[in-house]
């Protein structure tokens, strides 16, 4: 008969194999699906980094819009020289940017096969989603060109860029007009949502597309601050005034009404892109409890965003720039060199970033 230890014994060993049968039943219910996109994504989110992008981008912006007023104030031609060799290396920048770092991942993740069907379906996807991207700028500055009363061609059915190269390299000799002013800059703001929203969204790729993404709104700004300029040097004109371009000479800077336009150019242009990485934080913490919407949603947005920046670089920069009879500025070589630069360097971070 066995003892009373024994017994005891015997008791905690069947109370033991019982809680212990309970814990694994339990386990088992309250066990979550493995998403079987969680592997595929690329890098954690950093929402610290994030919220820091928002300042970056927003102090980049307004410096930019301020490299104008400055070289005006300055005399103009002791910083104008060195811009559009600047310019076209961001532009190569941009470019590299647009295909290695955006579209190449977002191709290649719309096509893994966790992904829905229905996606992986139309294998297409990723280039139909730049040409979105494309269209999407195309239209806006049609659009603005149709509300404002402006198009886009000039006296010869020319078309003129949103980055011109009189307005880095003198600042123009003829005023843009209001008008015009107001639709290059509506088609700006409209760009910038969507690329601060692909940057909202960027991981693994965040740091090298924020850096990029700094450079084109820094020069960006500078030709939206360009174009205020060219606005009040035209007005100076027709009205008879001396015209001389210098930042607080006479009949620039002296009218309340061009500082407000000033500061709502630069102040709104600042925080454009801001807004849509603030929209894009939400958007991925929106879709974080899941990875298969978050790598769709990051893939999309890249993709759109490729298309956009590439519309722009091409579009809005190099053509214009070098199609302009009054091209002026440094060697034409040096210039051709600067873009592509601008592009192998790019090119060549993308081996490790």
């Amino acid at each position: 008969m066995p003892s009373k230890i024994q017994r005891i014994a015997g008791v905690a060993i069947l109370l033991s194999i019982c809680l212990s049968t309970y814990a694994q039943a339990a386990e088992q219910q309250n066990e979550v699906p493995i998403d079987p996109c969680a592997s595929i994504m690329e890098g954690p989110y950093n929402t610290a980094l994030h919220v820091l992008a928002i300042f970056v981008i927003m102090i980049t912006s307004l410096l930019g819009t301020l490299i104008p007023l400055w070289g005006s104030w300055m005399g103009g031609d002791k910083i104008t020289p060195h811009l559009p060799l600047l310019k076209l290396f961001s532009t190569g920048v941009i470019l590299s940017t647009a295909l290695i770092h955006m579209y190449s991942p977002a191709s290649s993740q719309l096509a893994e096969e966790c992904l829905p069907s229905w996606i992986r379906a139309y294998e297409a996807l990723p280039s139909a989603l730049v040409l979105l991207g494309m269209l999407i700028t195309w239209t806006g500055q049609v659009v603005a060109g149709r509300v404002y009363g402006s198009g886009h061609g000039g006296e010869d059915g020319e078309d003129e860029g949103l980055i011109k190269q009189g307005e880095f390299d003198d600042w123009g000799q003829e005023g843009m007009g209001m008008q015009e002013l107001r639709d290059d800059v509506t088609v700006v703001f409209d760009e910038e949502v969507i690329i601060g929203i692909a940057l909202g969204t960027a991981r693994e790729e965040f740091v090298t597309l924020l850096a990029a993404v700094s450079v084109h709104q820094f020069f960006e700004g500078v030709a939206v601050g360009s174009l205020v300029l060219e606005d009040e040097k035209a007005k100076a004109e027709q009205a008879g005034r001396n015209g001389e371009h210098k930042f607080g000479g006479k009949g620039v800077g002296q009218d309340w009404r061009w500082w407000m336009k000033v500061v709502w150019l630069g102040v709104g242009y600042s925080i454009t892109t801001p807004v849509g990485i603030i929209i894009g934080i939400a958007l991925n913490t929106a879709v974080t409890t899941t990875a298969t919407p978050t790598l769709i949603l990051q893939s999309v947005l890249d993709a759109i965003g490729a298309g956009v920046l590439l519309y722009d670089g091409l579009v809005n920069v190099l053509v214009p720039h070098f199609a302009s009879p009054e091209r002026g500025g440094p060697a034409f070589g040096l210039q051709v060199a600067c873009v592509w630069v601008g592009a192998i360097v790019m090119g060549i971070v993308g081996i490790w970033a």
